[in-house]
């Protein structure tokens, strides 16, 4: 899971429910975070990031965008940022259920670490009545992940499943889990979860959420990163 990130569990909340609009339109966010986790792990090592998202759905349900923020992800390092271009189509299959088929290009500028920085995902998913998503995502090129000496690429694959279920008055309870596949590195992979509660009105949103994993200190906690607990986000969304 990723506070306020490009995941596919974003892009459920991110884009409206229901059917395309009837024209196009341009919508994103503006988001301040405690820490930017992306499926565990803190990508700004502890420490708060500024986020941002503009994006533009079509007539058709086909979507493009860039989401954006500062990150801070091996010890010994500087902050840099993180920018992700993005292009992806939705369906309406029928009253409840909504699949989406997302590219997303994820790019590292000017970062201040060794080796390639840039990768790409393809992100799948299905969506139950706004609440429950399941999503798989496949990065062919995956480098952050690898032990050995100088640049590697390899692919890896996250299998995700999300909630969020109102309780009334604008409050809500989010949760999800997901399995990181990174056997092609030869640490095999590992478990990632999270909970929380959030409340929204109007284009406000605030979110507290708990994180976890189930194996803290395997490699792919690279150079010092760190493990993510808690993070508070506060959204505005346009």
């Amino acid at each position: 899971m990723r506070a306020t990130g490009i995941t596919v569990i974003g892009f459920a909340a991110l884009l409206a429910a229901g059917a395309a609009p009837a024209a196009g339109r341009w919508s994103g966010f503006i988001a301040a975070t405690t820490d930017y986790v992306y499926r565990g792990v803190s990508q700004t090592h502890g420490h708060p990031a500024l986020q941002g998202d503009l994006h533009y759905e079509a007539a058709g349900g086909t979507y493009l965008g860039t989401w954006v923020s500062n990150v801070h992800p091996a010890d010994g390092t500087d902050s840099t940022l993180e920018f992700d271009l993005y292009l992806g189509h939705s369906w309406l299959l029928s009253d409840d259920w909504r699949a989406r088929l997302t590219a997303v290009h994820y790019e590292y500028l000017d970062t201040p670490w060794q080796g390639p920085k840039d990768y790409d995902e393809l992100v799948g998913s299905v969506t139950l009545r706004d609440r429950l998503t399941a999503s798989v995502a496949w990065a062919p090129n995956t480098w952050r992940y690898s032990v050995a000496d100088g640049p590697a690429r390899r692919a890896a694959t996250s299998y995700e499943m999300t909630g969020r279920q109102p309780v009334g008055r604008g409050w809500y309870l989010s949760g999800g889990a997901g399995y990181y596949d990174l056997s092609s590195f030869g640490e095999g992979g590992y478990w990632f979860w999270n909970a929380g509660l959030g409340f929204g009105r109007s284009h406000y949103q605030v979110d507290l959420s708990y994180f976890g994993l189930d194996a803290p200190d395997w490699a792919f906690l690279y150079n010092g990163a760190e493990s993510a607990d808690w993070a508070l986000t506060v959204t505005w969304k346009f």
